[in-house]
């Protein structure tokens, strides 16, 4: 659990709590059609999450568990 939380835990505080928000009401005032910012938006944040994600967990790996293999 605590590694999940490592992992997983500023991700998603930084999509939950500023980017996801700040991103789709972004990509709905400045794109020509609604829907079109709502995805553009959703993909960038998803970007913005995964990114860290995978960071987190591979420093995890390397630093705490490097006994384990890939």
């Amino acid at each position: 659990m605590r590694d999940l939380v490592l992992e997983f835990g500023p991700a998603e505080a930084l999509d939950t709590l500023l980017l996801r928000p700040g991103l789709l009401y972004i990509g709905i005032c400045c794109a020509p059609d609604p829907a079109l910012g709502v995805l553009l938006a959703e993909l960038a944040a998803d970007l913005c999450f995964y990114v860290p994600a995978i960071i987190s967990h591979e420093l995890l790996r390397r630093h705490v568990h490097p006994d384990v293999l890939p």
